[in-house]
């Protein structure tokens, strides 16, 4: 039937008919050129199985206000309903499994279903925008699909995001359908309910660009400790020297610009194949027949033989694959590497050999990485550490005022009190000599000034007098013109006579201050004892604490990469532990404690030393020296409950500690690590005190000499 011929068709009911379709005549599309829509202002097709919204009702735009379709099988609306519906008022969809717009929305009428269906053409132009800057190959037909399916074609490969899978893609495809067709004009969830996606921006980055990242990371990260740990095997192995590997130098690549220990590797010793060019500008090719073996090949022949595979070369990765990891990898602390045309090596070139003139360095092309690449949760353990010695260090202020207002504190408040005047007051002589010496320095200065003032002034008055006595038309001589030398002598003399005067100056305001300091009473120094005391035990403290984290971290089986340069401190405590376990001497040689550190005592001496309190020593002895130079490098004698039963359950056979995870347990265990440690280092100041005591004769002796000379200076109140 063609229904353009019916120009007076205003009403039209088609309900419980089984239609699948409606013809395209009811828009006015004939064969014909002269076929117009009917003015239909009402249509029915409820009761119907119509699948797809005709596409002939969207054209009686101009007069059609009321549409009832109820019961049928729709699932969406065609973007262009709510624009080419212009006039339309009543809509009836009950019984239709709507889902774009939802059936929330079809209730609501016309008005709210054209709002809805602009929204939703905003928000699919938004996606089609965002996928086309990422430069992705998309279906725009998916849109237009009851649900959303292959937004990104599985058939083409994500040149751009290779790292993502299909499972993946698939929750994508499912957040972009809840973004386009869901209930997006209902109020946000509450905050931790869900994801925020409320833009296409948010879908876009975190459903693909942070899950790309995330799953790239995880790859380099693979990457570079399966070569960590080949690069170990080689240097263990020494299978290279320091023309093509190194591992003697640091890079400020650490947390805050720390200094760690970095590889530094030729690339042409696990690639000859793909570093053959650089290999070849810098150094001439071998021989035929004196080639040394690669490196991958010897390592595949170690596995053939019966040796445990490594995990590089087992899968098979490439100098791409290295290069790529170390420029893309971001670690816990920043980037962990690099790859570069300039990596400094020893010289090997043979032309230059000959005659002596190596490079140094010899720049080759490689890789520079870290040796230690941190986890997570040793990133969290040295946040908790440093936390917990820093809550400690905060905590010995009141105790140190506590200890102070004790008798045995008092007289260790005088007693410092004294060494502290003694201090100034030998500082005080040092700065007499030097105020004389900087006097003699400044009197010559100061007066070759005023003679040239002096001659200055006379030759002034001369001029001046010779201009009153000149008579009427002679000239009066003028002043003679200075050259460009000696404008800079003077201005050079001027200004070294005011840097004598100003030393002087301040020489001898430092020495009131001082004379001011040193008559001071008793009370006046009440801050500066805290102080010294405060360094005093926070070392003792420190140690304590560093020496606990330590055994923990070896009952746990935990390393420590930032307790010394790489963790080669926690190793060297490490073995120092095992070796004291099975009744060994300390090491010697490189691997010894640095001199200023001090060995670990025996189980049987602990008790005699456990208030000794160690003094950190100056370490210039090279890589390993620097790595005990670390705030944990050095062992402290200070002993503590439970240490000996822990050392002996450990000879016996390792156990499984169980640690708190609740964190106010962990707060605890803190709280009582800390008062452990601050009763420990009270211990040892004690012990210092009876030290001090017995020699207090011996050291406590004043010059009478000085006593007169600054007894005057000095005022007898002692404030306490």
């Amino acid at each position: 039937m063609d229904f353009s011929q019916l120009s007076r068709l205003q009403v039209l009911r088609l309900s419980g008919n089984r239609l699948t379709a409606l013809p395209l005549s009811l828009g006015g599309v004939v064969t014909t050129d002269d076929g117009k829509p009917p003015p239909i202002r009402e249509l029915t097709f409820a009761g119907n199985m119509i699948k797809e919204f005709p596409s002939a009702v969207l054209l009686l735009g101009p007069t059609l206000q009321r549409l009832e379709m109820q019961s049928n099988r729709l699932e969406r609306l065609p973007m262009s309903f709510g624009a080419a519906l212009s006039e339309l008022e009543i809509v009836e969809s009950d019984g239709n499994p709507f889902r774009s717009p939802p059936a929330q929305v079809m209730r609501c009428g016309a008005k709210f279903i054209r709002a809805y269906l602009t929204k939703r053409e905003q928000r699919v132009d938004e996606i089609a925008a965002l996928l086309t800057a990422l430069g992705l190959n998309f279906n725009r037909e998916t849109f237009d699909r009851p649900i959303m399916r292959h937004l990104l074609p599985s058939d083409v490969p994500l040149t751009n995001l290779p790292f993502l899978t299909a499972k993946h893609l698939e929750a994508f495809d499912r957040a972009i359908d809840s973004y386009v067709n869901g209930a997006f004009y209902l109020p946000p969830p509450p905050k931790g309910a869900g994801p925020m996606l409320r833009r296409g921006a948010d879908i876009m980055q975190e459903l693909l660009l942070t899950t790309h990242f995330d799953l790239a990371q995880r790859h380099h990260r693979t990457i570079l400790d399966e070569l960590l740990r080949l690069l170990a095997l080689i240097r263990e192995k020494r299978w290279a020297d320091k023309t093509d590997f190194r591992y003697d130098l640091l890079r400020p690549w650490g947390r805050h610009g720390e200094q760690v220990g970095v590889y530094m590797v030729r690339g042409a010793i696990l690639f000859p194949d793909d570093y053959e060019s650089a290999d070849h500008a810098t150094q001439p090719p071998v021989s035929p027949g004196k080639e040394l073996p690669n490196i991958l090949r010897v390592v595949e022949t170690r596995t053939q033989r019966g040796f445990p595979p490594e995990p590089f070369v087992e899968n098979n990765r490439t100098a791409r694959d290295v290069e790529r990891a170390l420029d893309q990898y971001v670690g816990h602390y920043g980037p962990v590497g690099v790859a570069h045309i300039r990596v400094p090596m020893r010289c090997s070139c043979e032309g230059l050999l000959r005659f002596g003139k190596m490079h140094d360095p010899c720049e080759q092309r490689g890789w520079t990485m870290v040796r230690v690449l941190y986890t997570d949760e040793e990133v969290a353990r040295r946040e908790l550490d440093e936390q917990r010695l820093r809550d400690a260090q905060d905590a010995l202020l009141p105790q140190i005022r506590a200890f102070l207002d004790t008798p045995e504190g008092e007289k260790r408040f005088l007693r410092e009190v004294k060494n502290a005047k003694d201090s100034l007051r030998i500082h005080l002589r040092a700065l007499a000599v030097q105020l004389k010496r900087h006097r003699a320095k400044w009197k010559p200065l100061a007066k070759a000034y005023a003679r040239e003032e002096k001659v200055e002034k006379k030759l002034e008055r001369a001029a001046q007098k010779a201009a009153k006595s000149k008579k009427p038309g002679e000239a009066v001589p003028g002043k003679k013109q200075e050259t460009l030398s000696e404008v800079k002598a003077r201005v050079a003399r001027r200004e070294k006579l005011e840097f004598a005067a100003a030393r002087v100056r301040e020489d001898i305001e430092e020495l009131e201050r001082g004379k001011a300091r040193l008559g001071q009473g008793h009370a006046a120094f009440r801050e500066e004892v805290e102080r010294v005391l405060l360094e005093k035990v926070g070392v003792t403290v420190r140690h304590h604490l560093v020496r606990q984290q330590r055994d923990k971290a070896i009952a746990m089986d935990w390393r420590r990469p930032w307790d010394g340069i790489d963790g080669r401190a926690f190793l060297r405590y490490q073995r120092e532990i095992c070796r004291h376990q099975q009744g060994g001497a300390d090491e010697e040689g490189a691997g010894a404690s640095p001199d200023g550190v001090q060995k670990i005592t025996p189980i049987s001496a602990s008790n005699t030393k456990a208030a000794e309190a160690p003094q950190p020593g100056n370490d210039d002895g090279g890589d390993d020296d620097a790595a005990a130079s670390d705030d944990n490098s050095e062992i402290s004698d200070v002993s503590f409950e439970g240490y000996d039963d822990l050392v002996t359950n450990m000879a016996r056979g390792p156990t499984a500690p169980v640690f708190e995870e609740d964190d106010d347990e962990e707060d605890e265990e803190s709280a009582a690590i800390a008062e452990e440690a601050r009763a420990a280092a009270m211990a040892a100041l004690e012990a210092e005190e009876a030290e001090r005591a017995a020699d207090e004769q011996d050291t406590i002796s004043v010059d009478d000499d000085e006593d007169d000379d600054d007894g005057d200076l000095e005022s007898e109140d002692s404030d306490l």
